[in-house]
């Protein structure tokens, strides 16, 4: 669907429009529910779709260095937090003087945030833990209006992502490119296909992640177990209503009278 919508938005800028033979054979009923949203469902992020413009993206060792870091994003979910005010900033500030963790993580009592997840703010780190966290509150303070980097699910906290594959370890770690681990993957090498493939993998299980999350959050997607069974009873119910032909009691009626 990504590579197809590119080349209907390069179709649309010629002058003359021609009958469009599109590059992937794709039903107009999935590509509408696609780009009409009718249901909730996994999306690619815009950074991933701006790396991958062409198949052949795919089979560049590059592009998937660049895929790297996004993936590390994904896995710990950063996303970026509004300081509504003074008293905002205060109460994020005082949360994470209060942590016992990482200099930058934020303690229990901030309503926005949960306890375990850090702020990425820049401070010399030639001191000791606690003179770097006294750096971090000082800077929260003065950031009110603003909006700061924040990593929901950050490596080694309370809320490190679980589950985290080989892959997804050796994505976090900086120091190494993909190529390097592409070669040095046991049992055999991985070539750039199987390399990207399981990067996928990763990318998928941290959005799913977050989506759960999020559904949680609302009270969307997930039940008590004691109501599971009752929900899947009349969900399988509601899946046989139209096993039976719609006009099926119409074609009996008309044989009759024949």
């Amino acid at each position: 669907m990504h590579y197809d919508e590119l080349h209907y938005e390069k179709y649309k800028k010629l002058d003359r429009l021609p009958r469009r033979a599109g590059d992937y054979c794709i039903f107009q009923s999935v590509a509408n529910a696609h780009r009409k949203k009718l249901c909730i469902k996994m999306t690619l992020p815009q950074e991933v779709k701006c790396i991958f413009r062409r198949t052949v993206d795919e089979q560049r060792w590059e592009k998937l260095e660049c895929l790297k870091p996004v993936i590390a994003k994904e896995i710990q979910a950063e996303t970026s937090l509004e300081i509504e005010n003074e008293q905002d900033a205060e109460a994020l500030a005082n949360a994470i003087a209060r942590s016992s963790g990482y200099y930058d993580e934020v303690g229990p009592g901030y309503d926005k945030l949960p306890a375990g997840c850090r702020v990425l703010i820049d401070v010399e780190r030639d001191a000791s833990p606690q003179t770097m966290r006294d750096r971090v509150v000082e800077q929260v303070r003065a950031s009110a209006f603003g909006r700061l980097r924040v990593l929901m699910r950050p490596l080694h906290s309370s809320r490190r992502p679980p589950l985290l594959d080989e892959m997804g370890r050796k994505i976090l770690n900086p120091d190494l490119s993909m190529h390097d681990i592409a070669v040095s993957w046991s049992p055999a090498p991985l070539t750039v296909d199987g390399c990207l493939d399981r990067m996928l993998l990763v990318l998928w299980d941290a959005r799913f992640l977050s989506m759960s999350e999020d559904w949680s959050t609302r009270g969307l997607g997930n039940c008590k177990a004691d109501e599971t069974c009752e929900l899947a009873r009349w969900w399988i119910k509601g899946q046989h209503v139209g096993s039976r032909p719609l006009f099926e009691g119409h074609l009996i009626t008309a044989k009759l009278y024949e």
